[in-house]
């Protein structure tokens, strides 16, 4: 009988291992000599206690393996007093992929990122780090995944938490477990999941921008579309690591005239401007069932412009999923663009981590 008691509260020990985390992007507003760091600091102060990790986008490296960039230091002292573990982002420069080619091709380039990245990290008492590298070839697969490996002992033998973004493939939900895998493993894009996820600690899939200004208008993260992504991944991502990104940016879909070549782009509205554009056009948002998102048609200059609404209901749609696949959590992105009606909905973060 104890044996099965023993067993069972393992399996309930691990399953629980982790409470559901909130991380929550901030831009280059939060980097050193910004002008905005006080706006940014309002905007945190107001919700702190729903932020699990705050995920500041202000280093770079460039194809030598040299980090530019840093932390605002009144930002990054008031996520130590609120308790808030900070982990900035990394970015390849410019998210230039012929740079990017020449990193991952560099053995002694990315020998000198992962010592710097270390001294930054120890310096600054920072939880840890994400890396967001993105647009490189396909054929750097390895290279990037071999590179992750490497980072990945040295943070972890510290004591560092890694992390790294991911863009989502096309989704493989029909497909039988096996050929999943294999799909997701040898797919065209330049990510191994499997290895990545083995490697960190978590990843963050950007489950977003399924309409852009190459598509078509319609929803940014459709909840459907957000469903099949989770499904596909979680063959190779474990949910305890599978952070979902959820977006807080509205698109504003117009067509270019004859000079634009008739061509249909996006623009990211804040939670604000999207609501000011349906009032400036008296037009009333309706709700896409499938979508699980609000959205408007309306007539300007002759031709159909769309909005499509990540509000709080949309957010909550992708919260609910989260929650209903046992995701690790949610990652925001970003502040400044949120409907402030999705605050109430993100638990309290007073209950800390038990593992990485």
């Amino acid at each position: 009988m104890r044996k099965w008691i023993s067993l069972v509260l393992s399996i309930f020990s691990i399953h629980f291992a982790y409470a559901f985390q909130t991380l929550l992007y901030v831009d280059e507003r939060a980097a050193k000599n910004s002008s905005e760091v006080a706006s940014v600091l309002s905007q945190l102060q107001a919700n702190q206690n729903k932020i699990t990790i705050l995920a500041a986008s202000v280093y770079a490296v460039d194809e030598t393996g040299k980090i530019s960039g840093g932390l605002a230091k009144p930002l990054a002292k008031w996520a130590a007093q609120a308790q808030i573990k900070m982990m900035p982002v990394l970015v390849n420069k410019e998210f230039n992929s012929t740079l990017l080619g020449k990193f991952l091709a560099n053995p002694i380039a990315q020998e000198h990122t992962i010592k710097k990245i270390l001294a930054i990290c120890e310096k600054h008492h920072y939880y840890g780090l994400q890396l967001d590298f993105e647009n490189f070839p396909s054929d750097d697969k390895d290279q990037y995944a071999a590179f992750v490996v490497a980072l990945a002992e040295k943070m972890h033998a510290q004591h560092f938490v890694l992390s790294v973004t991911v863009q989502p493939p096309s989704v493989t939900e029909n497909m039988p477990k096996p050929d999943a895998q294999w799909f997701l493993k040898n797919s065209p894009w330049g990510y191994d999941y499997a290895k990545l996820a083995q490697a960190c600690d978590f990843i963050t899939v950007m489950a977003y921008d399924d309409h852009n200004s190459e598509t078509t208008p319609g929803a940014i993260a459709p909840a459907n579309w957000v469903r099949a992504v989770i499904k596909s991944l979680l063959t190779v991502i474990p949910a305890e690591k599978f952070s979902l990104g959820v977006p807080v940016y509205s698109g504003h879909w117009r067509s270019g005239g004859e000079e634009e070549g008739y061509h249909s782009y996006r623009q990211a509205l804040t939670y604000a401007n999207a609501e000011n554009l349906l009032k400036q056009y008296n037009v009333t948002a309706q709700w896409q069932a499938q979508a699980k998102v609000n959205y408007a048609v309306f007539e300007h200059d002759y031709m159909n412009e769309y909005v499509f609404i990540e509000d709080a209901a949309a957010f909550r749609a992708k919260y609910d999923l989260a929650k209903q696949y046992h995701l690790r959590g949610i990652s925001i992105w970003q502040l400044g663009f949120e409907d402030p009606q999705i605050w109430p909905i993100l638990p309290s973060s007073t209950s800390k981590i038990k593992a990485a």
